[in-house]
């Protein structure tokens, strides 16, 4: 009998964004390995919805490691100090016997279980040592903050070496790990996620005459610089004043949004108030919602203005609908998005920047119609998770045939 232990921060208990990412996996797993079970590190609130056949073990949860009282200093993102390293190396280690005594229970056979850490992180670090205590062997993937994070180098390296490989999301992000770790950069390579492709590939209709829709998703965080989304297109605003034109973002706490809501009130120390220009928040949504969202939304444009970036799930999925993004050359962004799909600025660019790159096509809708089909295209030819997440699956099976 095949196993796969598959260990996540805190999918599927109460993990937005992670649930993006591992769901659509799942049934491809589930093809492949008799077994498929989660080990969350961490309970985050209420369990997603599972594919029937997947389970999952409370087994590091409950043995109180990761309890709140101990997450701020065992986490990846702890402040850098002299505790940082032992206390990583204190909770990997925990983290690793807890999953042992489940391997136990469970009667798991080492020869026929892999360890899968969808994070180059705590569970790497941790299935490394649930290696030498079991002989099990492992991988794991590699995404943004897991690929720019340098906590523990001298443990991660050592996962690195130990394991039957690392899979960065984008090419970029394979790269810099290649810097980071080159003594073992013949163990990093490169597996895309990709997203869903919507069954109904038309490109859904654009908003009406004088009228532009922005729509971002993503964390509110200094990196994703959604501060930056309200200001381009307020200047924009100011630019095309016989235009309406509004934001939609979806993420962030309840703080965030209300910060962000009072910065996109504020007048414009110039031009003053824009009453063209409108802006609605909303905070962390399922992901099916957060989908639906851009389907019924009626978006011209998906915006990402980062500093850094793995592979945008969230870009690609706005680009299957045939939402076209304005993005800036950040990580493995531009993997997925290039002149013919969208709009590409430099990593710090201005307002002016914006205004002059997008005026083409509001100008020329056809030339703005082009640009979404070309976008959907790229990810139904380049990005289908269809097609390889169930190659990911195969790979993940063949390591232990």
């Amino acid at each position: 009998m095949s196993n796969l232990i598959l260990v996540t921060e805190s999918y599927p208990l109460g993990a937005l964004t992670e649930a993006a990412f591992i769901e659509p996996e799942l049934n491809d797993l589930l093809e492949q390995f008799d077994r498929v079970i989660l080990v969350p590190i961490m309970d985050r609130g209420t369990c997603h919805p599972l594919p029937e056949g997947i389970e999952v073990s409370r087994c590091v949860i409950d043995s109180g490691i990761m309890t709140r009282k101990w997450k701020r200093l065992f986490k990846a993102n702890i402040s850098p100090g002299f505790l940082e390293a032992p206390a990583y190396a204190i909770a990997c280690s925990s983290i690793a016997s807890a999953i042992r005594d489940m391997v136990k229970r469970e009667k798991l056979d080492p020869d026929n279980t892999l360890g899968y850490s969808f994070w180059f992180d705590l569970g790497a670090v941790a299935l490394m040592n649930l290696k030498r205590l079991t002989g099990i062997r492992y991988v794991s993937r590699a995404h943004g903050y897991d690929v720019r994070m340098n906590k523990a180098p001298k443990l991660r390296l050592d996962a690195l070496k130990a394991s039957e490989g690392v899979w960065a999301v984008s090419r970029h992000g394979a790269n810099e790990l290649k810097e980071k770790f080159p003594a073992a950069a013949d163990k990093i390579s490169t597996a895309y996620l990709g997203v869903n492709i919507p069954e109904d590939t038309a490109v859904p209709p654009s908003s009406a005459f004088k009228k532009l829709s922005f729509i971002s998703c993503s964390r509110v965080t200094p990196e994703k610089r959604v501060d930056y989304n309200i200001r381009f297109i307020r200047a924009l605003a100011v630019a095309r004043p016989d235009y309406e034109i509004r934001l939609t973002h979806l993420g962030g706490s309840a703080e965030e949004i209300e910060r962000l809501k009072a910065l996109a009130e504020e007048p414009d120390p110039i031009f003053g108030i824009q009453p063209n220009f409108k802006a609605q928040f909303s905070g962390n949504l399922p992901h099916p919602q957060v989908i639906d969202i851009m389907i019924n939304g009626q978006y011209d444009w998906y915006i990402l203005l980062s500093t850094v970036e793995g592979l945008p799930v969230a870009m690609m999925e706005a680009m299957s609908l045939g939402i076209p993004p304005v993005i800036t050359d950040a990580g493995g962004s531009t993997e997925a998005v290039d002149d013919d799909c969208g709009i590409v600025l430099p990593l710090h660019p201005e307002p002016e920047q914006f205004v002059r790159g997008i005026a083409p096509y509001i100008d020329t809708p056809a030339r703005h119609n082009a640009c979404a089909v070309a976008s959907r295209d790229k990810i139904k030819t380049h990005f289908n998770s269809a097609i390889l997440r169930k190659e990911w699956a195969i790979m993940l099976r063949q390591l232990i045939d």
